[in-house]
């Protein structure tokens, strides 16, 4: 993407209008595959939280740190804050999983320190590439090892969804995942299914 395209995306984000800003329960922030949620399965499970899709193509750990340091957290007050971030260390810049763990956690670290009274819920990068054994496919489960721990911290919940997405043998399908790589409405649907849970406790933890 070029870069006045990418900013004139980030501005968007920023100007959402304040009243949709500050009604938000739920914030979801990451690249494309937070940007692209079926419409119809984020209706069905998360409207009610008023939530708002802070996503943006090929973004990776540090263009999210990036849109958060300029602005794209203000005038918000969520309950629970939903992070997918990391494939596109992995799979664009060929960062090593350690290297994008480290820029995972200063995106919690940013995140916290913004918004110090939400929930986190730090979700694992989804698996990739249709084959278990495939290069991608280890360097994210090697990634998620990484970053679980970060879910140590009371305020931080880690949940990995990627068991939701794969067939018995391991491998992807493309009714799933149509690139083996970004989920299909059912993909996203199954996504779903096994956050509602977790997300509802979480809501409902800040609100008590």
């Amino acid at each position: 993407m070029a870069i006045a395209e990418w900013r004139r995306r980030c501005q968007a984000l920023r100007d959402i209008p304040l009243d949709d800003r500050r009604r938000a329960q739920v914030l979801f922030i990451g690249d494309s595959i937070v940007e692209g949620w079926d419409d119809r399965v984020w209706n069905e499970f998360f409207a009610p939280y008023h939530p708002l899709r802070l996503g943006v193509g090929g973004d990776q750990t540090e263009n999210v740190l990036y849109r958060i340091e300029h602005g794209e957290l203000e005038h918000v007050a969520p309950k629970v804050v939903v992070l997918l971030i990391g494939t596109n260390n992995l799979g664009n810049a060929g960062d090593s999983p350690e290297s994008t763990a480290r820029g995972v956690s200063a995106v919690v670290r940013a995140i916290r320190a913004r918004l110090s009274g939400a929930r986190l819920l730090l979700l694992g990068v989804l698996p990739r590439e249709q084959a278990p054994e495939a290069e991608l496919r280890r360097a994210t489960l090697a990634l998620n090892h990484a970053i679980a721990p970060l879910g140590s911290d009371p305020l931080v919940h880690f949940l990995d969804l990627g068991g939701a997405l794969l067939a018995a043998d391991g491998t992807i399908s493309t009714a799933i995942m149509a690139d083996y790589l970004h989920p299909t409405g059912e993909g996203y649907r199954r996504m779903a299914l096994a956050m509602a849970p977790v997300l509802k406790s979480l809501v409902e933890a800040v609100s008590g």
